[in-house]
């Protein structure tokens, strides 16, 4: 099996999923946690629309630096912060895993493939 096909084959037993940006998740998070609204943060921060600040939480668009000191302003938080929340909603994402079986020896492939199907397994179990 090539490696194309075998990532095809993980993408198809929804093992794999594209993540948010873990940062975005931990901000949005940090948001719901203080009570405010979508509206009240934009209202608090002048240069973030409230339109801009829907299509980052939604993933439609990235995060700029000028943005992310605003909400940072707003809620509070350090650089530390949102480094550590971060690091707590990083997930393994497609491009990782995809990284990883590019490395692998063709004869590992049966052996990797078993593995995904007992996650799969253990996942539906749940």
């Amino acid at each position: 099996m090539s490696q194309i096909s075998l990532f095809f084959y993980m993408k198809n037993i929804n093992i794999l999923r594209y993540e948010m940006d873990p940062i975005v998740v931990y901000l949005k998070a940090v948001r719901r946690q203080m009570g405010y609204t979508q509206q009240q943060v934009a209202a608090l921060c002048p240069e973030l629309s409230l339109k801009t600040l829907g299509r980052i939480e939604s993933g439609e668009t990235s995060m700029t630096i000028k943005h992310l000191r605003q909400l940072m302003d707003c809620y509070k938080l350090t650089l530390a912060d949102v480094a550590d929340g971060e690091r707590q909603q990083r997930r393994l994402v497609t491009e990782d895993v995809r990284a990883a079986i590019c490395k692998l020896p063709e004869r590992y492939y049966s052996t990797f493939i078993s593995l995904i199907e007992l996650i799969a397994k253990e996942k539906a179990e749940r």
